[in-house]
């Protein structure tokens, strides 16, 4: 898997995003880790896991929209869609 760790984001639409474009799972789309991050101010989801995403680990981020002033009509700290 991979690891995305100790990193800062800011501003985006999304703060971390993953899509892996599968229609299936495999071992590609598993047992990767978002740990130790400081996501701020996106404009929808803080992470965003998508399309056959398996085994996350997600801990020990920070993520606030503190100076955000704008934002869609839902947003999500942690969002997943076609997630196992």
């Amino acid at each position: 898997g991979n690891t995305i760790k100790g990193s800062a984001t800011g501003g985006a639409y999304y703060g971390v995003s993953i899509y892996t474009g599968s229609s299936s799972f495999s071992a590609a789309n598993a047992n990767n880790r978002i740990i130790g991050n400081v996501i701020e101010d996106y404009y929808y989801a803080g992470v965003s896991l998508q399309w056959y995403t398996n085994d996350w680990t997600i801990s020990q981020n920070t993520i606030t929209r503190p100076n955000r002033t704008t934002s869609a009509s839902t947003i999500y700290g942690i969002y997943d869609y076609y997630y196992n």
